[in-house]
């Protein structure tokens, strides 16, 4: 319902969308959810596998920036930029806000952007006038 330029912006689609998955599988699934780091790992780190995967991508200098267009980044790029950065970067903004108060933004960018084609920066406008606040 909102025609996000995948080619362009694939976080805006793939990212906000996988934030609300992993918030659905974390409530219905918890164990599952828990379980996708191998027990050794569990042991000495609190730290999820998409944190890990990032850490461990960025830790190897291949990192690069999300926002960029698809044909111009490295498959496993790509998945990160797309797949794994967007709802880490969300998850954060709910510790800071909370969950409540990021709900209501997401919704408010969803009404005002509904059958249209937003940018990145009308998702981060929405976001900071819904928060009342900055995301710089």
């Amino acid at each position: 319902m909102l025609a996000t330029n995948e080619r362009d912006h694939a976080w805006m689609d793939e990212g906000i969308n996988l934030y609300h998955e992993r918030r659905y599988s974390r409530l219905f699934y918890p164990d599952v959810f828990d379980r996708e780091l191998p027990p050794f790992f569990r042991k000495y780190s609190r730290m999820g596998m998409a944190l890990a995967t990032y850490l461990a991508f960025a830790r190897i200098d291949r990192d690069e920036v999300s926002d960029q267009p698809v044909e111009n980044q490295h498959v496993a790029a790509y998945w990160i930029g797309a797949y794994v950065k967007p709802p880490l970067a969300l998850e954060q903004l709910e510790a800071y806000v909370g969950q409540s108060r990021l709900d209501a933004a997401i919704q408010a960018y969803f009404r005002q952007w509904q059958g249209k084609h937003p940018r990145p920066e009308d998702f981060r406008q929405v976001l900071e006038q819904a928060l009342g606040q900055s995301l710089g």
